[in-house]
């Protein structure tokens, strides 16, 4: 389990602004790590005693916050910087295409851009996305 703290951070900071830019996101979100900034990004009382099992800050690896350009890390939930990897690069995703589920098409994306082949997420992008 890992443990915030500023190497860690600067961890995540690193991947976010490497994988983001090559995904073509020209804005780039925050990432937070505080339930507090959570809870308010949620819309949630930063004094309720109970969640629902979707909101639950404990509960959640990553979330994706659109309006305020946000991203939840729940650092503890991760293993090791790997899995840590994997899940900042699921919620760039999110960003890249905003109205995609967890489709066979998103899983596909998020494999491309672990192995590195952002060329086919940003043509996909191009040719599909934007000329609708």
């Amino acid at each position: 389990m890992l443990t915030i703290t500023k190497a860690n951070k600067q961890y995540c900071e690193r991947i976010l602004t490497k994988v983001g830019y090559r995904l073509g996101l020209t804005i780039l979100p925050k990432l937070i790590y505080r339930k507090v900034e959570y809870t308010y990004y949620a819309g949630l009382s930063s004094r309720a005693k109970t969640y629902k099992n979707r909101h639950n800050p404990d509960r959640l690896k990553g979330i994706a916050f659109y309006r305020p350009m946000r991203i939840y890390i729940n650092i503890r939930m991760h293993k090791d910087k790997d899995e840590l990897k994997d899940t900042i690069i699921h919620e760039l995703i999110h960003f890249k295409f905003k109205k995609m589920n967890h489709c066979k098409r998103f899983f596909k994306f998020i494999e491309y851009a672990k192995s590195g082949h952002y060329k086919r997420i940003r043509d996909y992008y191009n040719k599909e996305i934007l000329q609708t």
